[in-house]
Formats: C-alpha cells, structure tokens, sequence
C-alpha cells in the first residue's frame, strides 16, 4: 500500500460516506435508511475502511463466524457489504481492500473466511474460489406419516437463545 493509503476500522466520523458508498453499491436510493441498521447489527468495530489521502474510499464488513469441522469449531470470517466510492471503482480499490483484509484475518488466526460475490473476478484475484454444496430432496407431503399434530409455536424471546445456542453446537458438532 502507498503512503497515502490507509486500512483501518471504521471511525464514527467516516459512516455517513461508507453509507452512502453501500447506496451506490448496492443501488439503494439515499432515502431509504436500512444499511445504517447493518453496520449496528454487526457492530462498528467490523467495519474496515480504506482510506486515500484520509478520505474512504472503500469499506467492508467482517461478521465473526465459525464452521465446523470433525467436530471443531473453526473460526470464519463473512465478508459482507463490499462497497467503493463511485469515483474510484476500478482502480484497484477494491482488490486492496480485499488484500488488506486478508492479511488482517491472518494476522489474526482467522484460518477461513467467505462471501456470497455479486462479481468474482476480484476475489478471485485475492484467493477466493468457489465452493459449497446445495442439496435439493423433494418428499410428497403425503408421504411424510405424520400421525400428530405439532406443538404449538410460539416466537423465539432472548431467554430461548442459550437453548438454541448449544442446540445448534451439538448439531453441528455431528455433522
């Protein structure tokens, strides 16, 4: 990176311009307020900026994740909402950005790390592939046996989080 070139987390004067760099982004009208709930959902302190000459020009989200493997939790970093000022896309904004945070997760003993890519040839250029698996099993509905009627549901509150938490470990700690 050039010395006029800096990575960093966000600061609490710099969120109105990675905003609307995400309105640009992702063809959102300024008017509507529903990114400003993203960045607090997943917390400032996941947002990186690269900034050129002060100024950012590119942001990202890093959500703290994990994926299970034989039974281990491996420590993932999701990439989301990749945005670049309007008047620096392609310029190599983004790839750096991507290298930065990269490096930065490694740095960190983050081992994996993944995106849903509207695009791929830039995160392709800093070691993105493609992966994964869709599994698709289709049951007539009549087929299913079922002889009981459900228990009655209810909405999820705070309290049933811990339950569902470890609900969830066990189960992927099987498969």
């Amino acid at each position: 990176m050039n010395p006029t070139v800096d990575y960093g987390v966000i600061r609490p004067e710099e969120h109105a311009a990675y905003l609307e760099m995400l309105n640009w982004a992702f063809v959102r009208p300024t008017t509507t307020q529903p990114m400003p709930t993203f960045v607090d959902r997943i917390g400032p302190e996941n947002i990186r900026v690269l900034r050129e000459a002060g100024r950012p020009v590119g942001g990202l989200g890093i959500i703290p994740m994990g994926q299970w493997f034989g039974g281990q939790r491996l420590a993932m970093g999701g990439i989301a909402a990749v945005a670049v000022a309007p008047d620096k896309r392609g310029r190599g904004v983004a790839t750096q950005l991507m290298q930065a945070v990269v490096r930065e997760m490694q740095a960190a003993g983050t081992p994996l790390s993944a995106l849903y890519p509207a695009t791929q040839p830039v995160y392709r250029a800093v070691g993105y592939e493609l992966a994964g698996s869709r599994c698709l099993i289709r049951i007539p509905t009549g087929g299913i046996g079922l002889k009981q009627r459900l228990p009655e549901l209810r909405m999820m509150t705070p309290a049933d989080i811990p339950a569902i938490q470890a609900l969830y470990r066990e189960r992927a700690r099987q498969s």
